[in-house]
């Protein structure tokens, strides 16, 4: 995981917007690093689902950004 794409970044604004984007790297942990809740999380995936056109099938295990990251570019392919 190269970068961090600026839509990820938008959609973390979005959804919690209290989120400290200054430290966000791939390895920043969801729950621990960034506090999202479960809530928060959920309106992610939906905002994710919106921006990229992709579906979750329930099974992912998101730990951290960089796990969201690489599971859009599988998706995606980019």
């Amino acid at each position: 995981v190269n970068r961090m794409p600026q839509e990820l970044i938008d959609i973390l604004l979005r959804t919690a917007p209290d989120t400290d984007i200054s430290k966000l790297t791939a390895k920043s942990r969801l729950k621990a690093d960034l506090g999202l809740t479960s809530l928060d999380f959920i309106m992610i995936m939906f905002e994710i689902q919106d921006q990229y056109g992709v579906t979750f099938t329930g099974e992912e295990n998101f730990e951290t950004v960089g796990d969201v990251i690489r599971f859009l570019q599988e998706k995606t392919g980019n």
